[in-house]
């Protein structure tokens, strides 16, 4: 994961990153769509666009504990997901 940061030095290598970077994005992809909506929302507002649970949680519906543990349990199922494909 680390060589998805680093800055190609041939035109071969940058291929090859570009390739390991659209993998990942599909990876990723594929496991949020496995997240119910409310979940999926929860993640991509508060880890991808940096929104604090307290805000999203309101905008769902949802009560700051409920919204807290959702969070933490979609991110769970994200990382098996992930460690598995």
């Amino acid at each position: 994961i680390l060589g998805l940061f680093s800055s190609p030095e041939t035109p071969e290598d940058f291929i090859i990153l570009q390739q390991e970077r659209t993998g990942l994005q599909d990876r990723v992809q594929r496991a949020l769509a496995l997240l119910e909506e409310k979940d999926r929302a929860l993640v991509w507002s508060c880890i991808c666009e940096g929104c604090q649970v307290t805000g999203v949680a309101e905008t769902l519906g949802l009560d700051y504990d409920n919204a807290r543990y959702r969070l933490k349990a979609a991110l769970r199922s994200l990382s098996r997901w992930l460690k598995a494909a």
